[in-house]
């Protein structure tokens, strides 16, 4: 019963090839005690298995991070910035140049 309770609405046991999945990016932490790195390599692989619609799909393994805590400033600014890219390239958002790169000289 509770397996059956669980697959409802487990997004890995519900993927299905006639649904248009969109562009998406599977974050993750190496070190995760908690959490197992190998969850969105799962779902990445079924989603490639089932032939589904959409994609792609990506990867964005975390190597100082986790749910034992110490990611370093760094760490978090680094992983900010790889998000951020990620929504700007699949929302399709151009950067502008900057005021002080396109004045006149």
């Amino acid at each position: 019963m509770e397996g059956a309770y669980l697959a409802g609405y487990s997004p890995y046991h519900n993927v299905r090839a006639d649904r248009r999945y969109p562009v998406m990016t599977f974050v993750f932490a190496l070190n995760d005690r908690i959490a197992p790195p190998y969850d969105p390599l799962k779902m990445v692989a079924r989603l490639q298995a089932e032939g589904t619609q959409g994609g792609p799909y990506f990867l964005l393994p975390l190597r100082d991070s986790g749910h034992g805590g110490g990611t370093t400033l760094t760490a978090l600014v680094e992983q900010d910035v790889d998000e951020l890219s990620f929504y700007c390239w699949a929302l399709g958002v151009t950067l502008l140049s900057s005021p002080a790169s396109a004045a006149p000289r």
